[in-house]
This record gives structure tokens, sequence and C-alpha cells, in this order.
């Protein structure tokens, strides 16, 4: 299974890099995805890797340091 396979891309992940709503909607609407959906429920990492976009590639970058953050948290727990 590849490394993102069940990476989900969070509204919380595009805040963190300071992006805004309007352009994460407007960036939706180009791409084809419901944005809706995308703040409700987060969007697979595979998704966006799809899309040849900085702003795509950084998000998902920041989505997987966030995982790798709280994986470390739970080792360091146990």
């Amino acid at each position: 299974m590849p490394p993102d396979a069940d990476l989900i891309v969070t509204m919380a992940d595009l805040r963190a890099l300071e992006h805004c709503s309007r352009g994460g909607r407007a960036f939706a609407a180009r791409h084809g995805f419901d944005w809706l959906v995308f703040v409700r429920d987060g969007i697979p990492a595979a998704r966006l890797l799809e899309i040849d976009d900085a702003m795509a590639h950084a998000v998902v970058a920041y989505a997987r340091e966030r995982v790798a953050r709280e994986h470390a948290q739970t080792e360091a727990q146990a």
C-alpha cells in the first residue's frame, strides 16, 4: 500500500499553512471537488497529489508531518 493511501488532508491542514477559505474554495472549483465535502470530511491526499499544483503538494506534505507528529506522540505515551 502506498504511504499516502489512507492519508486525509483536512481543513485544519489548510489553515495551518495560512491558506484562506476563499482560495481553497476557488481551488476546489478549479479542480472539480466539492468544497463542502472537503471541509466536512477532508480529501484523500492521493487526490491532491494528482494535481500539478504547489499548494496541493504543500498541504499534503504538511498533513504527512501532522500524522508523523501524532504517531510520535502516541508512541511516546505507550
